[in-house]
């Protein structure tokens, strides 16, 4: 089983919740630098942000986005949740900010590190099978087991990152453009370390996959 918490190149991620706390980190991570904002996800499902994003308790989701890739290289962004009573609506919501706010960082991580990774039809379809086989057993079990209850949360929370995504183009354009991703892109983000594995598994010629794993080594 593969499954991670969603992070893209150069941001440092955050996701906080009363009762759930998940998060990527890095040891020299620092809130220095940059330019900071607040942005908050309204109950009617709109991103506002400073000055209008003022009671914070009262939201879905609010985040604090420090943009300070330039001074150290690393961009950092928080994201709460107040009321985490329902985890795969909070981590939905967490991630539908996200994808919302970072839609530019996440397209620039997506192409400089996963657009040119030869992908096959074999490969996307394993992917696509795995996904569908963690979907299931979420739905059978994630009532009883935490384990699945939790990795039902983490997919709810790339859920929310490709909507996010898709609502913050949108919202600067009006339509679906060039820089739009799918779930499965999106999902390629985190999952790109796992790829070389995917490739040999779906790989029968003794020859490519010899090559395939020297490519990965």
């Amino acid at each position: 089983l593969m499954v991670g918490l969603y992070a893209h190149a150069a941001v440092l991620v955050a996701i906080v919740a009363v009762g759930c706390v998940t998060a990527t980190s890095h040891p020299s991570a620092t809130r220095r630098g940059g330019t900071s904002a607040v942005h908050c996800l309204t109950e009617t499902d709109e991103i506002v942000a400073t000055p209008k994003c003022e009671n914070w308790y009262t939201v879905k989701a609010y985040a604090f986005y420090n943009q300070s890739f330039n001074q150290t290289g690393w961009d950092i962004l928080n994201v709460v949740v107040p009321d985490a009573s329902n985890a795969d609506r909070a981590f939905y919501d967490m991630g539908y900010l996200e994808g919302f706010i970072s839609q530019p960082t996440i397209y620039a991580s997506y192409v400089n590190e996963v657009a040119d990774q030869n992908i096959t039809a074999a490969m996307r379809q394993w992917i696509s099978n795995h996904v569908g086989y963690m979907q299931r057993q979420v739905k059978r079990h994630g009532s009883s087991s935490p384990f699945w209850a939790q990795v039902g949360a983490v997919m709810n929370q790339v859920r929310g990152m490709s909507d996010g995504y898709a609502a913050a183009i949108l919202a600067a354009n009006g339509t679906l453009d060039m820089e739009a991703l799918s779930f499965f892109n999106i999902w390629d983000l985190s999952f790109q370390w796992e790829l070389g594995d995917v490739a040999l598994a779906t790989t029968h010629s003794i020859q490519a996959r010899e090559s395939i794993a020297s490519s990965f080594a």
